[in-house]
C-alpha cells in the first residue's frame, strides 16, 4: 500500500511534466509558425515543431493512463470509494545508525520479539521435561465420627499416609521431548542473532541509501534549472538565428528527460526512507 501510495503522487508529478513539455513544444510550433510567416524559417521548421508538440501531448495522454490506474490500483488496496488526492509527505534527515538505534530497531520489531519468545518458551519446555524425572509424592487424611462404637471401641476413625510414584522407564520419551525444546530453543536463539545481524546491516545499508538517493535528487534538482537555463539560451540563439530548429529540440526534449529523472529520484528516495522506517521498525506505526 504503501509503495503504491508513492507511486500515485509521483505520477503525479510525472504528469506535471509532461503538461509542462506539452507547453513548451506549444511555444515552440508558435515561435516556428510567426517566423515562417515572416519568411525566416521554412515549412520544415514547423513540422517538426508539430511533430514534437504532437509527441508531447501523446506522452501527457500516457501519463494520465499511468497515474489513473495507479490511483485505482491504491483505490482497491485501502477499499476507498470516493475520489482523493496523493500529497507525498517531505523525507526528513537519514537515521543516524548506531547502537542506540540498533536497540530501538530490536525492540520495535515484532519477529525479533517473537524468537526471543519462542527461545525463552522452547527454553521453559525443557526444564519441565526435565523435572519429570523427579518423583510424585501425594498425601491423604481422613477422619470420620459415628454415632456408635466400632470394633476399637472408639466413636471415631482416622488414617493418614504418604504415596510416592515414580516413573523409571518410559522408553525414552521425557528425554526425547527434553532434546527436543532444547534444539528448538537453540534454534530459536541462532534465529534471533541472524535477525539481530541483518537488522545491524539492513541499518546501515537503508541509511546509506536514502543518503545517496537525497544526493540523488539534490542533482536532479540542479539539472532541471540547468536545463530550463539551456532551453531558454538556445531559444535566444534560435531567434537570433545562430542555432538550428533541431538544437532547440534536443534541449525541449533534455528538459523533459530531467523532469522525469526528477520525478523518479523523488520516488527513490522516498522508496528508500521507507524502506528504512521498516528496518527500523517505526512502519507501520502501532
Amino acid at each position: 500500500v504503501a509503495q503504491t501510495f508513492y507511486a500515485a503522487g509521483i505520477a503525479d508529478e510525472v504528469l506535471l511534466a509532461r503538461r509542462s513539455s506539452v507547453d513548451v513544444a506549444r511555444v515552440t510550433l508558435d515561435n516556428a509558425r510567426t517566423r515562417k510567416d515572416a519568411g525566416t524559417v521554412t515549412k520544415v521548421d514547423v513540422d517538426r515543431a508539430e511533430l514534437a508538440l504532437v509527441r508531447a501531448e501523446q506522452q501527457e495522454r500516457e501519463a494520465i493512463t499511468a497515474r489513473d490506474q495507479t490511483y485505482r490500483a491504491l483505490a482497491t488496496l485501502i477499499q476507498a470509494d470516493s475520489p482523493f488526492h496523493v500529497s507525498i509527505p517531505p523525507v526528513g534527515a537519514a537515521y543516524r545508525v548506531d547502537n542506540q538505534s540498533l536497540d530501538m530497531a530490536l525492540h520495535l520489531r515484532p519477529e525479533f520479539r517473537a524468537y526471543e519468545e519462542t527461545a525463552r518458551s522452547a527454553d521453559e519446555q525443557r526444564r519441565a521435561y526435565f523435572w519429570r524425572w523427579a518423583p510424585a509424592l501425594s498425601g491423604f487424611g481422613l477422619a470420620r465420627r459415628f454415632n456408635y462404637l466400632n470394633f476399637a471401641g472408639h466413636d471415631y476413625a482416622w488414617a493418614v499416609g504418604l504415596q510416592l510414584d515414580w516413573v523409571i522407564y518410559d522408553g525414552g520419551t521425557r528425554d526425547a521431548q527434553r532434546h527436543l525444546a532444547a534444539a528448538q530453543a537453540e534454534e530459536a536463539l541462532a534465529r534471533t542473532e541472524v535477525l539481530r545481524d541483518s537488522i545491524s546491516d539492513d541499518l546501515v545499508n537503508g541509511s546509506r541509501s536514502l543518503e545517496t538517493k537525497q544526493k540523488a535528487v539534490e542533482t536532479a534538482e540542479r539539472s532541471v534549472a540547468l536545463a530550463h537555463e539551456t532551453l531558454d539560451l538556445v531559444r535566444t540563439q534560435y531567434e537570433a538565428g545562430s542555432v538550428t530548429q533541431v538544437d532547440l529540440l534536443q534541449a525541449q526534449d533534455s528538459l523533459v528527460s530531467v523532469q522525469e529523472s526528477l520525478a523518479q529520484a523523488h520516488y527513490d528516495v522516498a522508496i528508500a526512507d521507507l524502506t528504512l522506517r521498516r528496518a527500523v521498525g517505526t512502519f507501520p506505526g502501532k
